[in-house]
């Protein structure tokens, strides 16, 4: 057995320090060297955003988005117009997964770890975006096959200084009206411990267009879009690109309503305060809503006149 090599403290830290710093990839919910996680539920758009964030990546460094659902027909549509494409970067790379034949969990693992390994070797790509999760283990969210998962994910990441974005699915069980939370996200509680960083993406319970970015976990780092700060916007399409539009901070639980009546209460209060001649933003305020729900109010009420 190799003998095991203890170090002081000291040179723990001086050998940290001769490591390259870790730089944002997306804000502050994940850095260089990191493997981070992105929750939502199912349709609500953590692909789209994930795509946003790979193709901003993209303009500086190489990028690997391993899609296990998408078609490029259902691609092609998402970021065309009928008569032009967005142009993504040079340094985008897709690789379409959805019709690997396997459907043992551990020859999936294999497989995609060995396209990995050889894209890092070969390709020199240290970002990577695996959509999703749920495909990638097989449906096998047992604690034995998360540990087996993370176990590698960390092991190219030490290795090769890679990093990782990860889809994965919230709990069917959630409680949609509540604030979301770490137990939120689907399968072994395993895949949270091991991370290094998780975000989610939430949907206001008054607005289903408007969206919400919530920090869950970050390692090292101050969480800047927690409960009381989270990252509001919509998805719209401009031109040819498909995106996560922002549209402010809010508090979480202002953007979840208990009362369906809460809503028409809150559209009234718009209407007038609008009529007053109050401001789209100094309304947001007074109420305490995005300035991009105010607007987006008045403007269907405008369509619907």
């Amino acid at each position: 057995m190799e003998e095991l090599l203890l170090k002081t403290m000291a040179e723990v830290i001086a050998e940290g320090k001769k490591m390259p710093a870790s730089s944002p990839l997306f804000k502050s919910l994940w850095h260089t060297g990191e493997v981070a996680f992105l929750v939502a539920e199912s349709g609500i758009g953590k692909t789209i955003l994930a795509t946003q964030i790979a193709c901003q990546v993209a303009k500086v460094r190489k990028v690997l988005y391993l899609d296990f659902e998408l078609t490029a027909k259902q691609i092609a549509d998402r970021y065309s117009d009928g008569k032009t494409e967005y142009s993504f970067p040079k340094k985008f790379y897709m690789k379409l997964l959805n019709g690997m034949p396997c459907t043992d969990a551990h020859r999936m693992h294999d497989e995609v770890f060995d396209l990995i390994e050889e894209s890092i070797t070969k390709d020199k790509i240290k970002i990577f975006v695996i959509d999703n999760l749920t495909t990638l283990c097989g449906g096998n969210d047992t604690t034995k096959n998360a540990v087996e998962i993370m176990k590698k994910l960390n092991t190219f990441k030490k290795n090769y200084g890679v990093s990782f974005l990860v889809l994965a699915h919230t709990s069917k069980q959630r409680n949609k009206f509540k604030p979301i939370e770490k137990g939120s996200m689907y399968g072994s509680s395993r895949y949270i411990n091991l991370a290094d960083s998780v975000f989610a993406i939430g949907c206001s319970s008054f607005d289903k267009e408007l969206l919400y970015i919530k920090q869950l976990k970050t390692r090292q780092r101050k969480m800047e879009f927690g409960e009381d700060n989270v990252l509001c916007g919509r998805i719209q399409k401009k031109k040819d690109f498909l995106c996560f539009v922002e549209e402010g901070n809010m508090n979480e639980r202002d953007l979840l309503v208990k009362e369906a009546a809460s809503k028409n209460e809150r559209n009234h209060e718009i209407f007038r305060l609008h009529k007053e001649g109050l401001s789209n933003r100094e309304i947001g305020k007074y109420l305490g809503i995005c300035e991009g729900t105010v607007r987006y109010t008045l403007n269907k009420n405008r369509e619907t006149a």
